[in-house]
């Protein structure tokens, strides 16, 4: 895994040449409007909306899931939504 990716939480810089950086406020990634595929500012504030949010969210799916209760409204559908979900964040 990117070395870059450890360092949480990030945070966004908007403006002309908007900016993801890490917690030493080291360049994770650049918007450069000179480039035709480069994300969009909303994009990027979504990236570290969901960079920062990821390992508690994660944390806390995997709490509930491994409790011994089943918590009420859990329904076995719901279990599976949230099984599939870890596995997706790569946390199963």
């Amino acid at each position: 895994m990117n070395e870059k990716k450890l360092r949480l939480p990030w945070k966004f810089i908007p403006g002309r040449d908007a900016e993801i950086v890490d917690v030493n406020n080291e360049m994770i990634c650049s918007d450069e409007s000179y480039y035709p595929t480069a994300p969009s500012q909303d994009q990027m504030e979504f990236i570290v909306l969901a960079c920062n949010a990821h390992d508690d969210l994660v944390k806390a799916l995997s709490d509930i899931m491994s409790a011994t209760w089943r918590p009420e409204g859990i329904s076995e559908e719901l279990a599976d939504a949230a099984r599939a979900a870890l596995v997706k964040a790569g946390a199963a």
